[in-house]
């Protein structure tokens, strides 16, 4: 049996609206990602302080895991209005985090994470190997993930 399904162009556009003292401060950009052939969207419930594993990458889809090399898209949206999230992109050997607030997303657009014990700027970097969200919180939250690979 061959598919039916044919990889297409995902179009991301971020669209920033302002205008101080009469001026427009107004920009849109447009990301294009051709060759989309599988789509991964959820909402999430994550029990109330507690981590979660979202997902898993490896160089080759096994199982439940994302391949690597093929993933071009992350997005994760905070459903709730007024929780904050952590979100983590764990490495083989490293973490990046970042706070995600109420109603707020946060893209990737690359396998690639790198995070610093010290405050200096990083030079490298190696690829993502799990997607973790802590949800700090005393009640559950809703989070809605999206992964988009070739």
């Amino acid at each position: 049996m061959t598919t039916t399904i044919t990889a297409a162009t995902m179009t991301v556009t971020i669209t920033e609206t302002l205008t101080l003292g009469g001026n427009n401060y107004n920009s849109t950009i447009k990301k294009e990602i051709s060759s989309i052939g599988n789509i991964h969207k959820r909402i999430y419930t994550l029990n109330a302080t507690s981590t979660h594993t979202i997902a898993e990458f490896a160089s080759s889809i096994t199982n439940n895991k994302f391949d690597l090399d093929d993933t071009k898209y992350i997005r994760i949206t905070n459903l709730d209005d007024a929780a904050n999230l952590v979100v983590t992109y764990a490495g083989a050997s490293v973490a990046a985090g970042a706070r995600i607030g109420p109603g707020n997303s946060h893209l990737l657009f690359d396998h690639n994470i790198n995070g610093a014990a010290s405050a200096s700027a990083l030079t490298s970097y190696v690829d993502i190997a799990n997607l973790y969200i802590r949800n700090n919180e005393s009640s559950a939250v809703d989070v809605e993930v999206c992964i988009a690979t070739l």
